[in-house]
């Protein structure tokens, strides 16, 4: 029995100075020791951001509007507005609209939530391209009459990327997938 006494004692003793040199590197820290801050990862504004970044975001946003706006409305105009002439863009406009108009029905949305940490943005002298994330709050109605099908509900998350180009003063898209 007393063996056992001084195996249990020494192994206490052992791993009270185990703690006592945890407290005393962690706590009071070592020459070697370096604490730095942790990364962040929200960009953080800073005087010299580039303001066509913001454009080129307002930009993508006022064209995923508008391509919402169509399947209301059954018109491309407001999408026409927004893409470079003769571009793929331009020729893919009046999809969701002629969707509408052919099949009297389409997901008419009611908010657009857009994923803020998804943005991507490069851009360049006259070009820029945008990645982003998002999703469409609505439902399915007939079309014209704009009469739910069914109740409101959130869409899956869509990606889209657009090149755009900048044209007479703004940002336009020309290819939009």
């Amino acid at each position: 029995m007393r063996r056992f006494a001084w195996q249990i004692g020494g192994i206490a003793v052992a791993l009270g100075a185990v703690l006592a040199l945890g407290i005393l590197v962690f706590a009071c820290g070592s020459p070697a020791t370096v604490h730095l801050s942790p990364a962040t990862t929200t960009p953080r504004p800073s005087p010299t951001a580039d303001p066509r970044i913001a454009e080129v975001e307002a930009a993508a946003k006022r064209y995923v509007e508008a391509v919402e706006q169509s399947a209301k409305t059954g018109s491309a105009t407001m999408v026409d507005q927004l893409v470079v002439h003769g571009s793929q863009a331009e020729g893919n406009a009046g999809i969701t609209a002629d969707f509408s108009r052919e099949n009297h029905y389409n997901f008419m949305s009611n908010r657009i939530d857009f994923v803020n940490s998804s943005w991507q943005v490069t851009v360049n002298s006259s070009t820029a391209s945008v990645s982003v994330q998002y999703s469409v709050f609505g439902h399915d109605a007939d079309w014209p009459s704009l009469r739910p099908r069914e109740s409101d509900h959130e869409s899956a998350p869509v990606r889209l990327t657009l090149e755009l180009e900048y044209q007479s003063g703004q940002w336009l898209v020309a290819q939009s997938t």
